[in-house]
């Protein structure tokens, strides 16, 4: 096991560099943890050291504001649903839902259905409720953002089309696949930010890259100019968030901070040198 990972990868750092470094990492990470940010900067202690600061800030900033959109998302797909299907508890009726998902596959498992309705009902048991509250509301407070884009996605088109045309007010699309990719990109940064995780670095491009395709599809393209993945995240958040301005406020307030090391690598992380100006035209 290499002890020393920092003076292993980078021979040619100085003694003082690495010492930098470390006194900076002592308490708040490991070398393995912080040697993403110097592949980021080429071996740049002083660089690496900033991108840490505006990594550790920015996961603080999404943090928050993701937590908002799941519970503004989980609140409205109740509200739509609701008026749709006019049930109080839509998620545990099998009529709801697309027909792949109501019956048993062809190997005998049970049906997609059952599944999700046995999920949701031992996400709520395990919460132990006194007072549960309108079922709807309670399966969605129970479930984590992966069970709700799982709903999301077997819940009957007719019955989550209002609900889509909402959250794609600003796009050239309605349809179910393309607003999940922007759903799952979410998912992804937020389990990143929630396990501690980069978000600023290329290990997010690649974590996103998937996504790519589906996100930027030709003909359904809203971006005046190239986006990163990252960066058609955050329009999407500032557009559909309720406090979306907030958001964008202080995402732009930090970017400020650090818009001269974004342009210095502009291709080596998951934002880009020209972020600030993209979100700046926004509003």
């Amino acid at each position: 096991m290499i002890k020393h990972l920092i003076k292993h990868e980078y021979p040619e750092l100085k003694t003082k560099e690495i010492n930098k470094a470390k006194a900076f990492i002592d308490g708040k990470c490991s070398e393995y943890y912080f040697i993403d940010y110097l592949r980021t900067t080429n071996g740049n202690i002083d660089d690496a050291i900033e991108f840490y600061l505006l990594d550790d800030k920015l996961r603080t900033i999404f943090t928050q504001y993701l937590i908002r959109f799941e519970i503004q998302l989980k609140t409205d797909f109740v509200d739509s649903l609701q008026q749709e299907t006019h049930s109080g508890s839509f998620w545990s009726k099998k009529i709801f839902y697309i027909e792949e998902a109501r019956y048993r596959s062809n190997n005998g498992k049970i049906s997609k259905y059952l599944l999700m309705k046995r999920k949701i009902e031992s996400n709520i048991a395990r919460l132990s409720f006194k007072t549960k509250g309108p079922s709807n509301y309670v399966a969605m407070y129970s479930s984590s953002f992966g069970t709700f884009q799982e709903l999301f996605k077997l819940i009957n088109l007719k019955y989550k089309q209002p609900f889509i045309n909402k959250y794609t007010s600003h796009l050239n699309f309605h349809d179910y696949k393309d607003l999940n990719a922007y759903f799952e990109a979410i998912r992804r940064i937020r389990n990143r930010c929630a396990h501690g995780n980069h978000i600023i670095t290329i290990k997010m491009v690649n974590d996103l890259n998937g996504l790519r395709s589906q996100i930027f599809k030709q003909g359904k393209n809203f971006y005046p100019c190239h986006f990163t993945v990252m960066e058609a995240v955050i329009f999407f958040m500032i557009n559909q968030l309720n406090c979306g301005i907030e958001f964008k406020n202080k995402i732009e307030k930090l970017l400020v901070l650090h818009k001269e090391l974004l342009e210095k690598y502009n291709g080596k992380h998951s934002l880009s040198g020209t972020t600030l100006s993209k979100i700046q035209l926004i509003f």
